[in-house]
């Protein structure tokens, strides 16, 4: 049986956790949960059930918000021009003064209509980091006279409460099929991904060598070192470069044996994020690691000495790879 996607959908509104319901129905692959709750609300949400679901599909700025509080992809069902153009007929035929009211990203949408349908419009606009102001500006539209106001569910509450008449910005069974459709394609990226990566894991965890990944701050990204072992690794780094940050290319020396096969030095590298150290400590290899105690190792020469004594290593690795002088040319079959 083929694994279903699961997709937690979250609405800011109910006529959308039910739009989102029956569009499901149309993809047998995925398994949908639609839940209602706008920016703060969305987010509580999210928190409490990423863990149990592969993807979130949500909208607008309760969409942003999740994203940098997930690990999980979430899909921004969008608002279309369609969306928009919708809406404000809605409120021409309402036959009073009208405008519409939202975050940057809506009136961004409705500028743009506007201007290629020639339609004159009052727009007001709030930042998400300002959003609490929508009720001010709410205030002054009804001192202006609005009697009709577009908005998301921030400003409907207090909309109703001072009398103007707000019509949602809903969105629309297309743009909600959309959305499903880009969550299944990333679903599908990710577990090639995913793959790629399990594959990645086998080599290196099968690997003779050991492998240490920090970021620029010295922490651990990841490891195949035991733990004792990485926190001594790791102390030892941070004393052979007291500012890994300026210091990418550090040479070290470990007490124990992390690998039974020798592997030659990498080159100092400049400029990398994250910083990453690849170990091979076997006894006979740690000779051709430069060690800074020693006079050739200045920060003016360090790369030329370096790869000196690569070059020495290497060459010594050849010539022991050769046959002998006097030996006989080898004899080759016609």
């Amino acid at each position: 049986m083929t694994k279903k996607i699961r997709i937690l959908g979250i609405a800011p509104y109910k006529g959308l956790v039910t739009l989102m319901k029956q569009c499901a129905l149309q993809y047998p692959e995925i398994e949908l949960n639609a839940m209602a709750g706008n920016m703060e609300q969305g987010l509580a949400v999210a928190r409490r059930y990423s863990e149990q679901y592969d993807i979130i599909v949500s909208r607008a700025n309760t969409a942003n918000m999740i994203s940098q509080a997930v690990h999980i992809p979430v899909i921004d069902i969008g608002i279309g021009y369609y969306d928009v153009l919708r809406c404000i007929k809605m409120a021409q035929n309402t036959g009073t003064k009208f405008a519409l009211l939202g975050f940057q990203s809506l009136t961004t949408i409705a500028k743009n209509l506007c201007d290629l349908l020639q339609i004159k419009l009052d727009i007001f606009s709030f930042s998400p980091e300002s959003w609490k102001d929508s009720d001010r500006l709410l205030d002054n539209m009804k001192e202006q006279g609005y009697k009709t106001v577009i908005c998301d569910m921030i400003p409907y509450d207090h909309a109703k409460l001072i009398g103007i008449t707000p019509i949602i910005l809903t969105s629309s069974a297309e743009s909600v099929r959309l959305a499903i459709e880009g969550a299944i394609r990333t679903w599908h990226q990710n577990q090639r991904l995913l793959s790629s990566n399990a594959m990645l894991q086998t080599l290196i965890h099968s690997s003779s060598n050991r492998h240490l990944i920090l970021d620029l701050n010295g922490n651990c990204l990841y490891s195949t070192l035991d733990a004792g072992k990485e926190d001594a690794f790791i102390d030892c780094l941070k004393k052979k470069s007291p500012n890994p940050k300026t210091s990418l290319a550090v040479p070290f020396s470990l007490p124990w044996k992390t690998s039974s096969i020798p592997s030659a030095p990498a080159s100092p590298r400049r400029e990398r994020s994250p910083t990453s150290f690849s170990v091979s400590c076997h006894p006979r290899s740690r000779s051709a690691i430069p060690n800074t105690a020693s006079p050739l190792w200045t920060k003016k020469g360090q790369k030329k000495t370096f790869l000196k004594a690569f070059t020495a290593t290497q060459s010594s690795h050849a010539a022991s790879s050769l046959p002998p002088k006097n030996s006989p040319p080898p004899t080759h079959r016609s």
